[in-house]
């Protein structure tokens, strides 16, 4: 992180936008995840959030439950998942010193 931060500061003077992406189609958000933004935030300060956007991605390998019957039980996994995630890249944000009115609005 520290060789991008270089270049970064090297090649331009302002941090426009962060996408960090990661996959959901584990069983969860793993530790490292939760190393690599307190790490971010270590090397950038917690002011790098305010320009980030987290991508939940299944990079088109959707495994739902195969017990789910109906569309909308389907969509309820869905949005159990999206918000089970949310909650634990806020809560690493705000472990990595990140404030809590600061992490809520972080774009997920």
């Amino acid at each position: 992180i520290k060789k991008l931060k270089d270049a970064l500061q090297r090649e331009c003077s302002y941090i426009n936008l962060v996408i960090y992406c990661t996959l959901m189609n584990r069983e969860r958000f793993e530790q490292s995840e939760e190393i690599a933004i307190r790490h971010i935030t270590e090397a950038f300060t917690t002011d790098i959030w305010e320009s980030a956007i987290f991508a939940l991605t299944y990079a088109n390998r959707v495994l739902p439950p195969a017990e789910y019957e109906t569309d909308e039980e389907e969509a309820e996994w869905f949005h159990s998942r999206i918000d089970e995630f949310k909650s634990v890249i806020r809560r690493a944000l705000v472990e990595s010193g990140v404030s809590h009115s600061k992490a809520l609005k972080v774009n997920v």
